[in-house]
């Protein structure tokens, strides 16, 4: 049997890492085993009946994101090796990837490597590519970090065409290097090591914004040429005046390296494209020159400056917003009151990261109830700091769930940083009540009643009440005391919202099918019910939680939602966002879109709300007409909820809403397809004429089928791939109106036989017991018939945690940032299989351990709060690999 712990959310990294044939194993940082949640109600008993065997068989299946891909010369000696160090044996890449890769600029000396003796500087893909796509390298082990990593180095980008010609480079110190592609073709993407070794992940993704901090150099320029401004208190005499430049000639061919000391790619470049190669050999020379204390700057000696790249923010990436038509409901408010008092939303969840920079402001005080000292990982019990110091002792695997639910509701916009939220008007009361075991019934209703401004074991209340509270949290187990409690909130006028579980079952999860909860179910980007989602009688209503193993926008990026989060891979807090799928991710869209009601509706009640709600004011209808258990009401509509607000603050003679027209589907994902159809509505007031269409890509096409005498109705999108080389494509119909607002619509499609399925480096599958941290058995994730399993025998009786991870620069330890990992359900909450019988059918997702960079060059970091790391650790005998934990 498997207990099951109190988070509803499935952590699932922005980047999924892909499973390729054979076994393999990865060094990184993977979970400490935790004990088990607390759970609600008693646990089931165990059977008495005497098993019939002592040993048993636990097997299971692992699924894989999309586009997400290995290089395939890394430096585990059991994974498949292919090389792909020069243009000529060039990797194979689509146009939208994700890749965990390895290289080192010497050769490592360590005993097993694969690159012991020999050295991996260069790794080339060779993809087509379109213009405006972001080529974008995460250095793994870059010297920034000071972390215990077995490797250090410095890893740039460079970008060829198809004739080897040097087209731009990023070649910066920091974490990230970053291009954009200045027009559609055939290129080879060159990741290389200027320095030490290090692991990376590279993403090829399509444009949605940028904010590179990267050193770029784009453009023409003289080879062996570099402009230098030297420092005022150089002693070199032979320097020029303070702050006037300098042209330094040298000898851009060599170089500092010798002919013979020439890697496979710079000796096949030489050869084939000559003054390509004296370029790159120029930028390397001016690299080198940075790293000099008596020089303030130097550049290539440019024949024409090249235009920056665009300071954009990631929300284009947060399609779940527009699924719920959230931009026009910011037309009508932000989440400012109308009233003097803020709109407050009281998270009660892990905590917050206060000092994360997308949440400044965005907070007032809150209060941790976390009474087990085991549970809490901050060295006290219930104190008035909600701050989140992380539910894992290893970096980089707490959850960081909080911050995450408190960004989809209020984290900061318009501020030409990170995302959006949704009602960044409002404010967050974060209160913590889950920790590295979960969280108790009991903790979690003192953290409520402190929410609702009643008595509770702090001893205090807030100044002011929360409006709302969220939680996205739950465990199966039915309280009278519970049911109880939360009634009486709802009568007293708090507005409560929970998570339905993610056992994608009808098993009632609490509290969120308790009366006086409102409990929201999950759903995709397609709009269906997202694959994890509970379902049931006591569902009310579904927003998007999204599914990572998923990209059906083609968009380089796993369709999860978006927030903030917390990178503490180098040993510090630091500010990002991650993608996360699971209904913990839909009840923050309901709170916050609830949040913007109240802000134009101060008298918004919990009744209220469900009178709306079953009325359809809320709601697009998505499922059976009314009610069903799958979206319950339906799929929020941001818009309509606003509308109807605003309207009842006007006692219900507001005039008329302004048009607006509205699109089902909002996005259209046609992959290999040609055509599918779309239905305009209009979802406001008045009555708009359609006055053009617009198909803003050539290849793209929208033509009526059966409209209305407006123009409303249903069109055909469709597309022609004659000319179009083979990759993903997203383009955009436009719709123009008399008296509403355009509309767009987002179309995506493959041309040709794109490779769908990717593959990560050689996985291990582990057994761990948790009492001891020991590691009972570990075996080869094996591909059999197109799928990925594992299987252990003998297995003896006991309680087990299951762990699953790569090793893709050998250094004994898995799930670093730069390798795959995943864990039994899932990679934020281990449950523990408890193994009185055979398990035959586990199935659970790698993840690619990667972010999408750090929200500013000077992130906030704290490291007040860091448990001491935990590492996984695997040791060898023959090709038999064991990982033990090590402290």
């Amino acid at each position: 049997m498997i207990k099951v712990t109190t988070g509803i959310g499935a952590l699932i990294i922005f980047s999924i890492s892909l499973a390729s044939c054979g076994g393999g194993g990865d060094s990184s940082p993977a979970p400490t085993p935790q004990p088990t949640a607390i759970p609600t109600a008693q646990p089931t008993a165990i059977p008495t009946a005497v098993p019939t065997s002592t040993t048993f068989t636990v097997s299971g299946t692992l699924e894989v994101a999309s586009n997400t891909f290995r290089d395939t010369d890394n430096n585990d000696p059991y994974s498949e090796y292919s090389d792909n160090s020069s243009a000529s044996t060039a990797q194979t890449l689509p146009n939208t990837a994700v890749l965990q890769g390895f290289v080192t600029k010497d050769s490592t000396g360590v005993e097993g490597d694969r690159f012991e003796f020999e050295i991996d500087e260069d790794d080339v893909y060779r993809v087509s590519l379109q213009a405006g796509q972001i080529i974008r390298v995460q250095v793994v082990d870059y010297d920034g970090f000071s972390t215990d990593s077995t490797f250090k180095g410095d890893i740039d980008l460079q970008l060829y065409d198809d004739q080897q010609n040097l087209i731009s480079t990023s070649d910066s110190v920091t974490e990230f290097e970053e291009l954009v592609v200045p027009q559609d073709g055939e290129y080879y993407v060159l990741v290389y090591a200027y320095s030490g070794t290090s692991k990376y992940i590279l993403h090829i993704m399509n444009s949605l914004g940028s904010n590179n901090v990267a050193s770029v150099n784009t453009g023409e320029f003289v080879p062996g040429q570099a402009v230098v401004i030297y420092k005022s208190q150089s002693n070199n005499r032979q320097k020029p005046s303070i702050n006037k430049p300098s042209l330094l000639h040298f000898d851009a061919v060599l170089g500092n390296q010798k002919p013979t000391m020439l890697s496979k790619f710079d000796t096949e470049l030489s050869l084939r494209n000559p003054a390509s190669f004296e370029k790159r050999k120029t930028l390397e020379n001016i690299k080198q020159l940075r790293q000099r204390e008596n020089i303030s700057a130097v550049s290539p000696n440019y024949l024409r400056y090249s235009l920056a790249v665009p300071n954009d923010e990631y929300f284009g990436l947060q399609w779940h917003y527009g699924a719920i038509n959230l931009p026009a409901a910011w037309e009508i408010t932000t989440g400012a009151s109308v009233s003097s008092n803020d709109v407050l939303v009281a998270v009660v969840d892990t905590g917050v990261f206060l000092d994360h920079i997308e949440l400044a402001g965005q907070l007032v005080a809150g209060y941790d109830f976390i009474s087990a000292l085991a549970n809490s990982l901050d060295g006290d019990g219930i104190d008035n700091n909600p701050d989140d110091p992380g539910d894992s002792s290893i970096l980089g695997q707490s959850s960081w769930h909080g911050t995450h639910v408190a960004g989809t509701i209020a984290m900061l916009t318009d501020n030409n940083v990170g995302a959006a939220g949704i009602a960044y008007g409002a404010k967050i009361m974060p209160l913590r009540a889950l920790g590295a075991q979960g969280g108790s019934s009991y903790d979690i209703m003192q953290a409520v009643s402190y929410a609702a401004g009643l008595s509770n074991d702090s001893g205090t209340v807030p100044s002011r009440r929360a409006d709302i509270v969220n939680m996205s949290l739950g465990g199966p187990g039915f309280s009278q005391a519970e049911s109880e409690f939360y009634q009486s909130l709802y009568n007293q006028g708090v507005i409560i919202v929970a998570a339905a579980g993610n056992d994608n079952s009808s098993t009632l999860m609490y509290p969120a099918s308790y009366g006086g909860v409102f409990s929201v179910s999950a759903t995709d980007y397609a709009g269906n019910r997202a694959p994890y989602s509970n379902y049931g009688s006591q569902v009310d209503i579904a927003a998007p939680g999204g599914n990572t193993a998923a990209d059906l926008n083609g968009d380089g990026y796993p369709d999860g939602v978006l927030s903030t989060l917390v990178d503490d891979s180098s040993g510090n807090r630091n500010s990002s966002l991650q993608f996360y799928q699971g209904t913990s991710m839909a009840a923050p869209h309901i709170a916050g879109v609830f949040a913007l009601m109240k802000s134009v509706y101060p008298g918004l009640t919990p009744t209220t709300v469900d009178a709306m709600l079953q009325s359809g004011l809320l709601t697009t209808d998505m499922g059976s007409v009314g009610r069903d258990d799958v979206y319950g009401y339906g799929l929020i509509d941001a818009y309509k909820a606003v509308t109807v607000a605003r309207d009842l603050e006007a006692g219900g003679t507001a005039p008329e809403p302004a048009a607006i027209v509205v699109a089902t589907p909002a996005q259209v994902p046609l992959g290999l397809t040609s055509s599918a159809t779309v239905e305009l509505r209009n979802a406001g007031g008045g009555a708009p004429q359609v006055t053009a269409v617009d198909a803003v890509e050539s290849w793209l096409d929208a033509s009526p089928l059966t409209i209305d005498a407006n123009g409303l109705g249903s069109y055909t999108i469709s597309v022609s791939r004659d000319g179009l080389v083979q990759g993903t494509y997203i383009g955009t119909v436009i719709f123009k109106f008399d008296s509403a607002a355009d509309l767009s619509v987002t179309v995506s499609m493959q041309v040709g036989d794109t490779v769908s399925e990717g593959g990560v480096a050689q996985l291990y599958a582990i057994l761990v017991d948790p009492s001891s941290n020991d590691t009972s058995q570990t075996v080869f994730v094996e591909e059999v018939n197109n799928a990925l399993t594992f299987s252990f025998s003998e297995v003896e009786l006991g309680t087990y945690q299951l762990l699953v991870g790569t090793d893709i620069d050998n250094d004994q330890f898995i799930c670093q940032t730069g390798e795959a990992c995943g864990a039994y359900p899932t990679l934020n909450r281990i449950d523990s299989l408890i193994v009185d019988q055979d398990f035959t059918n586990l199935n659970f997702t790698i993840d690619l351990m990667s972010s999408i960079e750090s929200l500013s060059a000077n992130s906030v970091t704290d490291s007040s709060n860091m448990s001491t790391e935990t590492r996984i650790q695997r040791k060898r005998t023959g090709k038999t690999k064991y990982i033990q934990l090590k402290r």
